[in-house]
């Protein structure tokens, strides 16, 4: 995504939760109540369909990296076996002020990037924040949200 923004800024409250899961095909995941954080999602094999209860639907494959609002509820079916990192986060909604900030974490759609070339810097870098967030050494938040601060970045 391009901006003309000259700089912008988001403040990262807290992780949530930082990991690498599997659905097989037709598995399904209801969140039906709606979410309480954001969830930075990247797609690594499959392909998975989201559908929302305010009627949109966002399909998912191989290479896309989206984000999950905070209120959004949703049925997600599985297509074909996939593999996926999620991060989701918290974030000071006060800190969101530019305008190309807004319109990512703020509106009502879900931003999706689809960029096979830098599949390696994602899965590198949610590789890392993973494994910082399953062996929990000291520090390991501020670790974590470093990690995650790099992958909002290329996000934006």
């Amino acid at each position: 995504m391009n901006t003309t923004s000259k700089d912008f800024f988001i403040c990262v409250n807290k992780i949530i939760v930082a990991h690498q899961y599997s659905f097989t095909k037709n598995n399904t995941y209801n969140c039906l109540e709606g979410r309480n954080s954001y969830g930075l999602v990247y797609i690594m094999t499959g392909e998975l369909e989201f559908r929302f209860t305010d009627g949109r639907r966002l399909k998912v494959k191989s290479g896309d990296f989206f984000l999950l609002k905070p209120k959004d509820a949703y049925k997600t079916t599985c297509l074909s076996h996939c593999e996926h990192y999620t991060v989701n986060f918290i974030l000071n909604d006060a800190s969101i002020n530019e305008e190309i900030t807004r319109k990512i974490f703020l509106s009502d759609n879900n931003p999706l990037i689809h960029e096979t070339e830098l599949q390696n810097a994602y899965t590198n870098h949610l590789s890392e924040l993973c494994a910082i967030w399953k062996e929990k050494k000291e520090g390991y938040q501020l670790n974590a949200i470093s990690v995650l601060y790099k992958l909002l970045y290329r996000f934006i």
